[in-house]
């Protein structure tokens, strides 16, 4: 028995793996990155309500772009905004990590650690916010590509059977990208 190309959704399997991935880095840094913080903050003398408030900067930053970042990603392409998030989330943990550490280890003043802290919150925010709407609209794009064909093939049973689902589905994609602008339509 063959194994299917085919992992969650319908969506083939290195595809899946790919945002998988994505949504993972994301998740898992940032929850890394929240569980060590309060600890971090009160050695630097920084207090807690300080720290509170650079996440909810971030998470605030987080809701307002995300809306712009879906249209971004209908206009400029899944994969664009998927890169640019994970960059940005990639970018922001760095810099997150590197001035904690010059902190912690007394290079840089607790004040000035925090400052540059959250501004690399802030860039986690308004960029790292790229990437889940990317992901969820590439996976909402094919679940509802699938079922367009699905419809078509099941409207043209009676007139050409058995149905080549394939070349349906081929064909669909070709003009849903030109509907798009996508020069692969």
């Amino acid at each position: 028995m063959a194994v299917s190309p085919l992992g969650a959704g319908g969506i083939r399997r290195d595809r899946f793996l790919v945002l998988f991935l994505v949504m993972l880095i994301a998740a898992a840094g940032n929850t890394a990155m929240q569980s060590v913080m309060p600890t971090i903050g009160r050695a630097l003398a920084i207090p807690d309500f300080w720290v509170s408030i650079a996440y909810s900067w971030s998470a605030l930053l987080w809701v307002l772009m995300a809306p712009h970042w879906a249209r971004q990603s209908d206009k400029r392409g899944r994969k664009p905004l998927m890169q640019l998030g994970t960059i940005g989330f990639i970018s922001a943990m760095a810099i997150c990590g590197l001035i904690l550490w010059a902190g912690l280890a007394g290079w840089l003043a607790p004040v000035t650690t925090f400052v540059i802290f959250a501004i690399a919150r802030a860039l986690y925010g308004g960029l790292g916010s790229a990437a889940p709407p990317a992901v969820q609209a590439y996976v909402a794009g094919d679940r509802r590509r699938r079922l367009a064909a699905d419809r078509m093939a099941a409207s043209q049973r009676p007139a050409a059977s058995p149905c080549p689902r394939r070349d349906l589905e081929r064909a669909l994609d070709r003009r849903l990208h030109r509907q798009h602008g996508d020069p692969r339509g």
